[in-house]
């Protein structure tokens, strides 16, 4: 919220422009409140279950007793504190140095980062589902698993990559170039899924009205979506987003609901770039995106102060 904030007082936006911008977003909200509002209760929902769920795993403070050898707990200078950069700044400093951890550490993480992610993406296509279901029609199981299923399959696949990329440095050119190679065989994987199990990918004039202009053939046949369509519009969802850093171990806070707005945001961009069925993809989005950080594993606070001392 903090970095939204500054980044927006600091864009250098005229009143005008932040004016128009400011309306622009209200009107958007106005025209999809039907969308937005269910989405937001649901995700809402699973956010709550979710911090109860937190809550009652982790340990209490009354019940840890830090033992402290004598004189460590002073007080450090006040002219130290004064000096030292507030949190932004902090966060973006404390991601230049991550110490490496044993490789069986890290395969633990992974495997148990996989289970969850899989857990995550069944109970997001519960609540997904119902919300649909309440506004138009429930899906058949046929859809549900597909939507689990692939769900769970980008959830792994950002999970896998995040693993590798979040202990040292790269480009993120190069980094986008291969989530978006990853993205397109994904989506080559959900059209092999859809046609295995004989999945309807229908469009809901709800969420986004049915194409009725002459397309490509190999992209749609009478409206449902072929092979090509699936590469090129998985591709670019795994091309806008950054995907790995929703699984980074430095990050603050376990689930944001602005990533996974954004998240749903760069869905929709790509669905009406190739004219793909707006809430299928969508859904898959938003599953990946709450499976992925709610799974991926985090430093812990410990961990996180030692960081912040060393790059102070």
């Amino acid at each position: 919220y903090h970095e939204v904030v500054h980044s927006w007082k600091t864009a250098g936006f005229s009143t005008p422009v932040r004016a128009v911008l400011l309306t622009a977003l209200i009107l958007a909200f106005i025209v999809n409140a039907g969308v937005l509002i269910p989405l937001g209760v649901g995700l809402l929902f699973a956010y709550g279950v979710y911090r109860i769920v937190l809550w009652a795993m982790s340990p209490h403070p009354r019940d840890e007793h830090v033992h402290r050898p004598v004189g460590e707990g002073v007080r450090r200078p006040v002219a130290e504190a004064v000096h030292r950069p507030p949190g932004w700044m902090r966060r973006r400093r404390s991601q230049v140095v991550l110490p490496l951890r044993p490789v069986r550490e890290q395969v633990a993480d992974w495997l148990g980062a996989m289970i969850g992610a899989a857990a995550v993406s069944a109970v997001m296509c519960l609540v997904l589902s119902l919300i649909v279901g309440f506004r138009s029609q429930m899906f058949d199981i046929q859809q549900v698993v597909w939507l689990w299923s692939i769900g769970t399959l980008g959830a792994w696949t950002v999970l896998t990559l995040g693993a590798f990329w979040n202990e040292r440095e790269g480009d993120t050119a190069l980094r986008r170039f291969a989530m978006m190679v990853v993205g397109m065989g994904l989506g080559g994987l959900a059209y092999a899924a859809a046609t295995f199990m004989g999945v309807d990918l229908f469009y809901d004039p709800r969420f986004s009205t049915p194409q009725t202009w002459q397309l490509s053939s190999d992209f749609y046949r009478d409206g449902v979506p072929q092979l090509w369509a699936h590469v090129a519009v998985f591709g670019s969802l795994f091309l806008f987003v950054r995907w790995w850093r929703l699984a980074d171990r430095r990050r603050r806070v376990r689930l944001s609901l602005l990533a996974v707005g954004v998240c749903a945001g760069m869905a929709w961009l790509a669905a009406a770039l190739w004219m793909f069925p707006l809430q299928w993809l969508l859904m898959v989005a938003v599953t990946m995106s709450v499976a992925v950080q709610t799974a991926a594993p985090m430093m812990t606070a410990k961990e996180r102060l030692e960081l912040e001392e060393q790059n102070w």
